[in-house]
């Protein structure tokens, strides 16, 4: 699976994601870290990525861009903590967007 990363999460995560086989990409790779929200969405949906977030404002754009959206609500952590947590559940991740989901909440 692809990943766009948002601005306000660590790079590291698109690394270890790109390491565990999810092509994966910082926002800050592709576009300005300031990039507006709609915009991102619609570089995700050009690439056939989902983005990964904590930003709520992207659940109502990814359903307008038909863009998988993983909803991080794990609240403030180290990002070593963050790594752990998203990179822990991914198999499960992956697995409900294959089956359908649109957008996956992570707490």
């Amino acid at each position: 699976m692809k990943f766009i990363i948002d601005s306000q999460l660590p790079p590291a995560l698109a690394v270890r994601l790109t390491a565990m086989g999810h092509a994966s990409w910082h926002i800050g790779e592709l576009a300005a870290l300031d990039a507006p929200d709609a915009a991102i969405c619609a570089l995700a949906a050009q690439r056939g990525c989902a983005i990964i977030s904590k930003d709520a404002d992207f659940l109502r754009l990814t359903m307008s861009h038909g863009v998988p959206l993983l909803w991080l609500r794990v609240g403030n952590c180290s990002n070593a903590s963050l790594l752990d947590i998203v990179c822990g559940r991914m198999a499960v991740v992956v697995a409900t967007f294959e089956g359908g989901e649109r957008i996956v909440e992570l707490r």
